[in-house]
């Protein structure tokens, strides 16, 4: 069964992430739902958990997350420890915050964790805790989450990203470097990758270099 979960959260994330808004240096968002209608519709579903799963995925693209929520409690009822269905909840409740339900954003951090005690492999969760730690001013948190997440998506450019931008937060000038020009490598025409690097040159004293990445980015 877990292989099978495995697979089915790793086509979702490959899916969340495609649809990732464009983060500023000072905005690390949360994914977006977008052309997610056929996806949902041809998951397949093998057991009680994978029901659930694709239910609370319709669910939470039509921004119906109160009822998300009480479909993926129904589940932790039977799987207390299943990974995937503590994940989806903390995700409906990190978007709950987003919408001005400020409170919702602890449950979703406390979801997260959870998550990632059941199956630490679980990069979006990282990615995603990071971001509310990022969002909290916990710059030294959000660093180790995104860093833990990149132990198992060393490629995975939203994950360098808020790297780049927690270390840079952190003074830790070296490794948001590194980071930025990671994710430029993968990503070379993305904004927010370009933004990053002018600011961490000028912080090296690459004067030079940043001036000319400025005009890239105009």
């Amino acid at each position: 069964m877990k292989s099978y979960q495995s697979l089915l959260l790793g086509a979702v994330v490959i899916f969340l992430l495609s649809g990732c808004a464009v983060e500023q240096a000072t905005n690390i968002s949360p994914p977006k739902f977008e052309k997610s209608k056929d996806l949902i519709s041809n998951m397949p579903v093998k057991d009680k958990a994978s029901s659930l799963i694709k239910d609370a995925l319709s669910k939470i693209k039509d921004a119906k997350y109160y009822e998300a929520i009480a479909i993926l409690n129904k589940g932790l009822r039977q799987q207390p420890s299943n990974a995937y269905l503590h994940f989806l909840n903390a995700l409906s409740y990190h978007y709950l915050s987003l919408n001005g339900d400020t409170k919702m954003e602890k449950l979703a951090e406390s979801g997260y964790q959870t998550s990632l005690r059941f199956d630490g492999s679980n990069y979006l969760a990282s990615y995603l805790l990071g971001s509310i730690y990022f969002h909290q001013n916990k710059f030294v948190k959000a660093q180790n989450y995104f860093s833990r997440g990149l132990m198992y998506a060393p490629n995975n450019p939203y994950l360098l990203r808020g790297l780049a931008v927690s270390s840079y937060y952190c003074n830790d000038i070296s490794l948001s470097n590194w980071a930025s020009e990671k994710a430029d490598k993968i990503d070379p025409n993305n904004l927010a990758n370009i933004k990053n690097l002018i600011f961490i040159k000028a912080a090296k004293g690459e004067m030079e270099e940043a001036q000319h990445l400025f005009k890239k980015y105009r």
